[in-house]
């Protein structure tokens, strides 16, 4: 009786946080594009500033792009890696405490 009781409780309190990191994780996957083109906006000023023709500027940027893309598919998956580490600790550890 008490047991399933706090289990319960566990379970309510452990979802909020779980539905916020989800939410979280959604808006920054959808700010994504602003900050993308955030990015190429100070990248082609600094390519501007060191190429005196914009021609040869333009080129390494699509590389540049490409490279960036990959960059973010590895950032993406360690950062759903460690947020999936840490609510698995935080799950654990509540569970040790009851």
């Amino acid at each position: 009786g008490l047991e399933g009781r706090r289990q319960g409780t566990h379970q309510r309190e452990f979802k909020p946080y779980v539905v916020r990191l989800a939410k979280l994780l959604r808006n920054m996957e959808q700010l994504l594009p602003f900050f993308n083109l955030l990015s190429q906006v100070f990248s082609s000023k600094m390519g501007c500033r060191s190429g005196p023709a914009p021609g040869p500027a333009f080129s390494p940027a699509y590389t540049t792009k490409d490279g960036k893309l990959e960059s973010q598919k590895v950032f993406w998956s360690r950062a759903r890696q460690a947020i999936e580490e840490m609510v698995e600790k935080d799950f654990l550890e509540g569970l040790i405490k009851t």
